[in-house]
């Protein structure tokens, strides 16, 4: 008890030490709380034919502008097939359903993700059409030579 009691006695290096490991937990902690909320997120959401949708998520950035430039140019393939109404926005703060879309965690749609880490949700009157969308996106990207290849997975599946 006595060894115990030197530990933990006024201006011991063991308090410090707890001390410095309590507010550098603190600061973790802020930072995943905070963070996330300060940065503007790409979103494309692209409405097709037969009820197909397509919202393409990408990671966060700290300026409106590069948020809004890769929007663009995230949407300007969907507006360059004229098969699709095509809205890109900046969201700021990462709601919940962004991060977890942009994480591994597997989704209860299909998704694909790029070799840039965007991520494209499959939204469809069936889950068959949802995924056969995203395999044939995966299939088709597997055929382009000039562009990195698109994974995708089926719904609950994991996304590493």
């Amino acid at each position: 008890m006595s060894t115990l009691r030197r530990l933990f006695e006024p201006g011991s290096s063991t308090q410090t030490v707890l001390l410095m490991l309590m507010l550098t937990a603190l600061a973790v902690w802020t930072a995943f709380q905070v963070v996330p909320r300060t940065l503007y997120y790409p979103q494309v959401l692209a409405k097709g034919p037969g009820g197909l949708q397509l919202d393409v998520r990408s990671a966060g950035f700290l300026e409106e502008a590069p948020c809004k430039a890769r929007a663009e140019r995230l949407a300007a393939p969907l507006r360059a097939t004229a098969v699709f109404t095509v809205s890109a926005v900046c969201a700021l703060g990462g709601q919940a359903d962004t991060l977890a879309v942009l994480s591994h965690a597997p989704l209860a749609e299909p998704s694909s993700r790029t070799a840039a880490g965007d991520v494209i949700l499959y939204h469809a009157p069936s889950a068959a059409l949802a995924e056969a969308v995203c395999m044939q996106a995966a299939a088709t990207s597997a055929t382009q030579p000039n562009i990195k290849h698109v994974a995708c997975f089926p719904a609950m599946a994991a996304r590493p």
